[in-house]
This record gives structure tokens, sequence and C-alpha cells, in this order.
């Protein structure tokens, strides 16, 4: 049935989104992870149609602006859609953090090791900072520090499945 007004499209939206949601929460969180014969989920093509969907809000908005819109993105062109969609689905597969302070720079500009804690001794016996550090290390990949005029930056990535082994 196709739309003949906002209203209408905005109807029909929310009817279909309704639709897969309910088909969605059919299917058990295990299913919806397990990988196919081309190494695809479920929740992989959800994550796929959501960063288009999202990608084509982004052209609108900037179009509505009166930016460049560069399609499909910046640096690609439409005849290397394969090599675009495999960024994203690269891209996917964990979560890309970046934290920022005004704080003091890291001694020797780098983010302390960390090291484990026994957490059976007296908490006066602690010493002080740094427990973290180790948890943060253990819990993510691509750990890169940078001073940035008067701030501290971190970004990291931190795997969706998991801790990468």
């Amino acid at each position: 049935m196709p739309a003949h007004s906002k209203a209408e499209l905005l109807d029909l939206s929310q009817n279909e989104f309704s639709k897969l949601e309910a088909l969605l929460d059919t299917i058990p969180p295990e299913l919806a992870a397990k990988k196919c014969v081309d190494q695809t989920s479920i929740k992989d093509v959800i994550a796929h149609r959501a960063y288009w969907i999202r990608l084509f809000m982004g052209w609108y908005a900037d179009g509505q602006a009166g930016k460049d819109v560069s399609f499909p993105a910046d640096g690609y062109t439409w005849n290397q859609l394969n090599d675009f969609n495999e960024r994203i689905r690269a891209s996917q597969g964990h979560l890309s953090c970046t934290v920022t302070d005004q704080g003091k720079e890291m001694p020797n500009g780098t983010p302390p090791m960390g090291h484990v804690v026994d957490p059976d001794c007296p908490i006066e016996d602690l010493p002080e900072g740094g427990f973290g550090w180790f948890l943060i290390r253990e819990l993510t990949q691509e750990l890169c520090y940078q001073r940035r005029q008067d701030q501290n930056v971190l970004n990291f990535h931190m795997a969706l499945d998991g801790p990468e082994d």
C-alpha cells in the first residue's frame, strides 16, 4: 500500500515497524546472533539496515542544511558499495569510544598499565588510584591516548561479542 501523504507514510512506517518488532521478539537472542553460511546473523542484518537508515537521515539533514552530501559516503562511490558495506560490517563488531577530559596529562604521555589488586586485603592497604586501568586494558582493543591542547583524549574499541582472544 503506497503512502500519499506524510501522515500516511508515518502511519505506514509505524505499522510496519511494529510488525518487525513483534517478529523480532519471537526470535531467541542466541538464534538472532547465530552466524549463517555467509557469517551474517539476523542481528548483523538489522544493525546493517539501521546503519543505512541513519546514513539516509544524515544525507537528508545535511541536504536540508545546505551542506555538501557525499553519496553513499565520503571516499566512496556507488560502484564501491561492496567495499563500503564491508567497512560497515567490520565496524559493527565493536563499539568505538572516545573519552576526553581536561585533567592533567598522563605520566610519560601514556596511560598506566594497571595491575591486579587482591580484593581480600584491608581497604587501608590498597594503594591509591589506577585500579581501573587493568580492566580497561583487559576489555579494550586499540587503546590510544593523545594529549591535544589542554585535553586528554582516549580512544578504544570494545568487542560487542565479548573480549577478543
